[in-house]
């Protein structure tokens, strides 16, 4: 059947991934000519959005729900509208691991339709109840980077001293995405809210760097300095259509690899190990990736109040 299918043929797949051993050297002008092949071929193999309709039809009604968490693995970033509204329905499953799959598929699936079902998603108890699925597709909402998004995030977004501790971290994280004041009133109102009304308490780590890259400011560490700064740059403020960069460069390639498209992580990935085995150095290391740190940073802002 067509889902089994592409439960062993994911695709980008192709024979030279599955070689036993690695072949010898290839002339220029064969691996051209192989590359080309390849190119056809994996173009020829394409799935069709029908056929991934049929295909995730098809995986719904199997027993084992394996089989549908890869399938919508296998085709979840097909760009189509029929494709996202099939692999909607199957957000609410009971089992997580094929929700999670759903929303990884949409949030990387281009079409626009996958933005609508995030959003209903977002107001549904059942998808929002599982702790993991919910943190998920707040990230999913952050990479849309839409302002539709505005709402399903700010619902929600409080000091709490119980209740789903790193849902309230991708809250923050996700307003970052969304270039509004309003996503800056929304995070300044968090850290000055409850508990937090200690106002020469250090800035959670989630919140100033969404500030950050929604302003270009960096008034310093404390609640009480952001606040000082909200004071008067409120009535003028614009946020800029572009992120700004972060004041350190390790917090900026953290904050970057939040919202990388893991195909391209891989790809990257793979070129670093090879430049690495030619010149065995790589530029990139372990410890960068993750969620972001606390971080130091300078007590002098940068940029200003006004961004254009």
């Amino acid at each position: 059947m067509l889902h089994t299918l592409l439960l062993l043929l994911p695709l980008g797949t192709n024979a030279s991934a599955l070689a036993w051993q690695d072949p010898k050297p290839t002339p220029p002008q064969e691996a051209e000519q192989g590359a080309n092949g390849e190119k056809e071929q994996e173009k020829a193999e394409e799935v069709t959005p029908a056929e991934a309709v049929a295909a995730l039809k098809a995986a719904a009604k199997e027993k084992d729900w394996a089989i549908l968490e890869a399938t919508l693995k296998t085709v979840g970033r097909i760009k189509n509208k029929a494709v996202v509204k099939e692999m909607a329905k199957s957000l609410k499953h009971k089992e997580p691991a094929v929700a999670l799959a759903v929303v990884e598929g949409l949030r990387w699936n281009e079409d626009p339709e996958a933005l609508n079902a995030l959003l209903k998603g977002a107001k549904d108890k059942k998808v929002m109840g599982d702790e993991k699925v919910a943190v998920a597709l707040t990230y999913a909402l952050g990479q849309k980077a839409d302002k539709k998004a505005f709402k399903a995030l700010k619902d929600g977004f409080q000091v709490t001293t119980k209740g789903n501790f790193e849902l309230v971290k991708a809250k923050a994280h996700a307003l970052g995405r969304i270039r509004t004041k309003e996503s800056v009133e929304a995070l300044i109102d968090y850290v000055n809210s409850g508990v937090r009304r200690r106002t020469e308490r250090n800035m959670q780590a989630e919140p100033l760097l969404a500030l950050q890259v929604l302003t270009g400011q960096d008034p310093g560490k404390r609640v009480s300095d952001w606040m000082d700064w909200w004071y008067d740059a409120k009535g003028s403020l614009k946020v800029s259509s572009e992120e700004w960069p972060l004041p350190n460069g390790r917090a900026q390639r953290q904050w970057d690899r939040l919202w990388e498209d893991p195909e391209q992580r891989s790809r990257a990935s793979a070129r670093g190990r090879d430049g690495e085995t030619r010149s065995g150095t790589s530029e990139d290391s372990d410890e960068d990736i993750g969620p972001p740190q606390r971080e130091e940073g300078p007590s002098e802002g940068r940029g200003s109040s006004s961004a254009t």
